[in-house]
């Protein structure tokens, strides 16, 4: 008999799976504010972004971590590489 496929989980070329957990809501209409948007243009935006919040004192670590948590399975492994080193360079400036 044949195998069955009902939990089988497919894979793309990236090697991401299909079955991807779902995208909040919220997170949703953001990345539609930067889907236009070029690879440094976006990373300008984010440290503009993290730099305030660190010179308003609302920056928060945890949270950054769930992003980057969250968003990871979505990008290829170049772009999550490429995100882990962004962090690490904001992680380093506190």
């Amino acid at each position: 008999m044949g195998k069955e496929l009902k939990n089988f989980k497919c894979k793309n070329k990236s090697g991401q799976n299909k079955d991807l957990p779902p995208i909040p809501d919220n997170l949703k209409e953001n990345i539609g504010k930067y889907q236009g948007m070029g690879e440094d243009a976006l990373v300008t935006q984010l440290m503009n972004q993290v730099n305030e919040s660190k010179r308003n004192g609302t920056y928060n670590s945890a949270e950054l971590k769930n992003f980057v948590k969250m968003v990871s399975p979505h990008l290829t492994r170049e772009q999550k590489g490429k995100l882990e080193r962004l962090v690490g360079v904001i992680e380093n400036e506190e």
